[in-house]
């Protein structure tokens, strides 16, 4: 159910008189704005009492509306077992209803969260075969609260610093690139291989993101958790990514801060987090920071390329073509160079030279780097580019040997377009059109009956 459907139930059918006085003395609403249930309905999802309403909540509490948050739908009564039902283990309810099982549990989420006005509470009237109303009721964070969350984290502490990273991890597979194919070190997932296809910079089979990188650095580290598979809420890899993100600038903690969240979010303490951070670190996944004799951590701040010096990384040739260092190159930037050039391996040196279609589609957050500003002031090649089509910039222009098709099956339609990731050869336009160049019309034909449709074409004669 909809947060606003939800909203509405439960400010005019499911909140007795009772509870909407409990929620406006939590939030601190006036009389008048509790006076009808239609003033209440406007008045809830406003800032009005949030910070002492989310203040009076334990951490647990706090930890479960972020795991309402990283849910983002509507979650029954059941859901909050871990956190109010009972943990001595000496109860069966193999045979109680369910009314019986989590009445309890009902009775503590309506006090401590609904009462206090953090979450929305209906009544799911689809749920036309269950017979218990307890089983039909409904609970979920509405959008507007989550930027008043706390932290999820136990305790945090602020160092003005950017701590310790080990970059050998993402460096080494930078360093692939240049690395002979042949050779045995070239034996990771070819999903996630490196490499410069058509004068592509590639990770697997997609344009070179630092994201994919990320995913790939993340999923080492997973696997070095040596976790078990369960059927937890979220898997405590997951619950750890997710506490670290919530940390502000400068904001560190420590790994038994994170005791809370993972309770909450994964069922499980997880033992040996020291050594699982300790993971994090050595993977390059996390930064480390060392004070009193203890060691914190938080995600590496990855935007440090626009404060160094392009020239530290980057030599000019002749021929307008330039040499990236891969040993020092900031990986954001190598992003930022694989947008706007087209790339290619000599001599064991990975070089990159002006893209005209590329830069032509560079969006303005592109062109305003420094490094975009860089490499038009410095290479007579991208001056040149660059100019030419600021020059044209505004104008329309009519597209030689330019085909346009039009594809009613979706799945089809998505089928060619992952045939041809890479820019310049196919665009997708509206729901049921592309455009693509005459080179690649025999392979869009090929896919086109394999998958077994038929081509049609038309012939469009230009106006006189």
């Amino acid at each position: 159910m909809e947060a606003n459907k939800m909203l509405k139930d439960m400010c005019r059918e499911a909140l007795s008189e009772a509870d909407i006085k409990a929620i406006g003395k939590a939030r601190g609403f006036s009389t008048k704005e509790i006076s009808s249930r239609s003033n209440f309905e406007n008045i809830f999802l406003t800032h009005i009492g949030m910070e002492s309403a989310l203040a009076s909540l334990s951490k647990e509490e706090i930890a479960m509306l972020h795991l309402l948050k990283h849910k983002d739908k509507a979650v029954d009564t059941a859901f909050f077992q871990h956190l109010y039902g009972k943990s001595d283990g000496k109860v069966s309810y193999y045979y109680y209803t369910y009314t019986a099982r989590y009445k309890d549990v009902f009775s503590k989420i309506k006090s401590s969260l609904v009462r206090k006005g953090v979450i929305l509470m209906a009544e799911n009237k689809n749920m036309w075969n269950s017979n218990a109303k307890m089983e039909r009721w409904i609970f979920r964070l509405p959008g507007e609260f989550e930027k008043y969350l706390p932290s999820p984290l136990d305790s945090t502490s602020s160092f003005e610093t950017r701590g310790q990273v080990k970059d050998n991890t993402l460096r080494n597979k930078i360093l692939e690139i240049i690395k002979d194919r042949n050779s045995s070190s070239k034996k990771d997932n070819q999903k996630n291989e490196l490499t410069v296809s058509e004068n592509e910079l590639r990770i697997g089979e997609h344009e070179f993101r630092v994201s994919y990188l990320r995913q790939w650095q993340r999923k080492n580290w997973k696997e070095s958790m040596k976790l078990k598979k369960t059927e937890k809420a979220i898997s405590p890899f997951d619950a750890i990514l997710y506490a670290f993100s919530q940390l502000s600038p400068n904001e560190w903690c420590l790994p038994k801060d994170l005791k809370s969240i993972l309770n909450i979010f994964s069922k499980t303490g997880l033992s040996k987090i020291d050594e699982t951070c300790a993971s994090g670190w050595d993977w390059g996944c996390l930064s480390r920071h060392t004070a009193n004799g203890k060691t914190y951590y938080r995600l590496p701040d990855d935007k440090v390329g626009e404060e160094i010096d392009p020239g530290s990384y980057l030599t000019l040739k002749d021929d307008n073509s330039i040499i990236i260092d891969l040993h020092t190159i900031p990986y954001e930037n190598l992003e930022l160079i694989s947008k706007i050039s087209g790339m290619k391996v000599w001599n064991s040196r990975l070089m990159f030279f002006p893209d005209f279609i590329k830069i032509g589609r560079a969006a303005d957050r592109i062109r305003l780097h420094p490094l975009f500003q860089w490499l038009k002031n410095s290479s007579q090649g991208f001056k040149k580019t660059i100019e030419t089509i600021d020059k044209r910039r505004g104008k329309q222009i009519v597209h030689e040997n330019l085909l346009i098709a039009r594809i009613s099956d979706l799945s089809l339609k998505v089928s060619i377009e992952k045939s041809f990731p890479g820019p310049g050869k196919l665009v997708s336009l509206s729901e049921e059109y592309i455009a693509f160049t005459k080179g690649i019309l025999q392979d869009v034909e090929k896919i086109v009956k394999k998958s077994g449709h038929v081509v049609n074409f038309m012939e469009v004669k230009p106006r006189k």
